[in-house]
């Protein structure tokens, strides 16, 4: 069985409790006579729930409604609540014979003699508490053992021979290209061209940095402006695909990019899903583009790792030279890839792209979104047909709920973040959550007025009156926000119903 906590995990504050240093911990465990591995039996199933807490964790069977009385595994905050737990059951001897990451525990002893006694003072502890451990993962009384991905043995830390079967067993490289792959591989420190990219969106504008760095000290800065709002995720893709081109522009066959979004790094190395359509469609082209690479990687840094980007991105440069040196300004007029209605249209149009090589790269003004990849040297503009339908009152909801975007009225933007937590959105469409029903589909325009018209008189239709009408409406799995008051005057011009009434 599986529970979906998403919605849960969203609302709920995170939990800053610090887990433990991995390397601390190891070192600590390392060169020890001594130990034994012990795993705790369905950690977090062993902490209670607080009972005010339980029908947060609910959940609906085809028979009946649960909610957990242990805390469930999928909680945000399930790992620091655990780590916080063992810190106070075994603070007499952490550091001392024990170390303990979350569930994952090692009784350590300098000498032979002492490890029975280490133990004995381990189990009444637990014991204590009520801790169960699961003993098909624990092993005792080892002169080596592997602890949190690292073999510990009496002389210290050693290679771990499960990471080194896979280059144990690959096979020595049998023609040109394999070399050349191989090589590639040997370089995870050895890019020759590094692009650092940030992107920064408010209600005076969007835009991106973008910093290039290449063999012989080249630096190629350069600031993009947008003539069109974007979120914060949109330009973040938007910095990460320019920079992307300028580097194959710029003859770049190994590639390292950094990022500071999680979101957008943790879809491109596929942690992450693109649920959203525009993300999807801005990931599918990053996709295409990193066909054009030998290599091409993708990491996370911190923010202030990212300064630099960060200030091109506010149109200020951070100061640092380099032999060949440009900052190229341009305008933005489109998304690159922009999703209306679900549907991308025609594709069409190219044009020659900047110079490679240390000249100087020129100005220029983007005017057409660029959705796919094409081969280095060239830049294929394109130009997108979109089917644009006018605002509703569900477009709001969805660019905040999608993208984060509020409307620039500060009464309606309050507002709409004030009715936010009503709704869902489940891929791409607004549903409201409803009492009788668990889910309302959120409709607009025409489609009221056909709901309205086939409950009223249509094959299952009984003429109600408007108030029957609208709790009809909800029942049938349908919302809008004038709902009561547009059946209320639906059913007043029914020309059958005011014959009837004659």
């Amino acid at each position: 069985m599986c529970v979906d906590f998403t919605d849960l995990n969203k609302a709920y504050p995170k939990d800053s409790y610090p887990l433990p240093s991995i390397d601390a911990l190891v070192d600590s465990a390392a060169g020890c006579k001594l130990l034994s591995f012990l795993d705790a039996f369905s950690g977090y199933n062993q902490i209670k729930m607080h009972p005010m807490d339980e029908e947060k964790t609910s959940f609906m069977t085809e028979k009946s409604c649960y909610c957990y009385k242990v805390m469930p595994f999928g909680l945000k905050n399930a790992g620091a609540m655990y780590q916080r737990l063992m810190d106070k059951v075994l603070a007499p001897m952490l550091g001392r014979n024990v170390q303990a990451y979350v569930d994952d525990m090692v009784v350590t002893s300098l000498e032979k003699n002492q490890h029975i006694a280490n133990l004995e003072e381990l189990f009444v502890t637990i014991a204590k508490y009520k801790l169960k451990l699961n003993p098909e993962k624990c092993i005792f009384g080892m002169e080596a053992g592997k602890f949190l991905g690292f073999l510990l043995t009496e002389r210290g830390i050693e290679a771990n021979p499960d990471k080194c079967a896979a280059i144990l067993a690959m096979r020595s490289p049998a023609t040109v290209k394999e070399v050349q792959q191989l090589t590639v591989q040997s370089a995870g420190d050895g890019f020759r061209w590094v692009l650092s990219v940030d992107g920064s969106s408010n209600q005076l504008g969007s835009g991106v940095g973008i910093i290039l760095e290449g063999p012989n000290d080249m630096l190629i800065e350069q600031s993009l402006k947008f003539a069109f709002k974007a979120s914060n995720n949109q330009a973040e893709y938007e910095g990460l695909i320019a920079g992307v081109l300028l580097a194959k522009e710029m003859g770049a066959r190994v590639l390292l990019a950094k990022s500071d979004s999680l979101l957008i790094t943790g879809q491109v190395t596929g942690e992450f899903q693109a649920k959203d359509l525009q993300m999807a469609a801005y990931l599918e082209y990053v996709q295409e583009l990193r066909k054009s690479f030998v290599s091409f990687k993708v990491v996370h840094v911190p923010r202030e790792q990212n300064a630099r980007a960060d200030l091109l991105a506010k149109l200020a440069s951070s100061g640092k030279g380099g032999k060949q040196r440009t900052v190229i300004q341009e305008t933005l007029k489109i998304p690159r890839a922009f999703v209306a209605d679900h549907q991308v249209l025609q594709i069409c149009k190219s044009k020659k792209g900047m110079s490679r090589g240390h000249k100087s790269l020129s100005q220029e003004t983007l005017r057409t979104p660029r959705i796919r990849a094409f081969p280095v040297g060239e830049i294929k503009m394109t130009q997108v047909c979109i089917v644009h339908e006018p605002d509703t009152w569900i477009t709001p909801y969805q660019r905040y709920m999608a993208d984060g975007v509020l409307p620039m009225d500060p009464t309606e933007a309050w507002k709409v973040k004030k009715n936010s937590s009503k709704f869902t959105l489940i891929n791409g469409e607004l549903y409201r959550f409803g009492f009788t029903h668990p889910l309302l589909v959120c409709v607009h325009g025409e489609r009221c007025t056909r709901i309205m018209a086939e409950l009223h008189e249509g094959i299952c239709g009984s003429h109600i009156g408007g108030r029957a009408l609208a709790t009809r409406t909800i029942r049938a799995g349908y919302y809008w926000p004038t709902m009561r008051e547009d059946c209320k005057r639906y059913a007043q011009r029914c020309k059958q119903c005011q014959e009837h009434a004659d």
